[in-house]
């Protein structure tokens, strides 16, 4: 059985892939090179995507942007890129989803 997802559990991982992607500024290795760690999409057209959040949510990812020196649409798309690249993040977000 996988062990939940925590907060602070998707709190490190984002701090660390945001420190990753802005020491390198290269795309993750097992990605598609679609799009990079941070910043916008490499190639294609813009996509929006909208998110609702409750506003402790909102409140939490605003406020990590700014300690961490970036944005919410940078971590965001770090998630996203985190989701793709790495498995072990995709089944604990899986598990965590399939808790309810």
């Amino acid at each position: 059985m996988t062990t939940p997802l925590t907060a602070s559990d998707i709190k490190a991982t984002m701090k660390a892939s945001i420190q990753q992607g802005m020491a390198s500024k290269e795309p993750t290795q097992n990605a598609e090179p679609v799009t990079s760690l941070v910043g916008r999409p490499n190639v294609g057209p813009d996509k929006r995507f909208t998110v609702v959040l409750n506003n402790d949510q909102h409140r939490f990812v605003k406020r990590f942007a700014v300690d961490h020196n970036s944005d919410a649409s940078t971590i965001t798309r770090t998630l996203f890129t985190m989701l793709q690249s790495d498995k072990a993040f995709a089944d604990l977000l899986l598990a965590r989803i399939q808790e309810g």
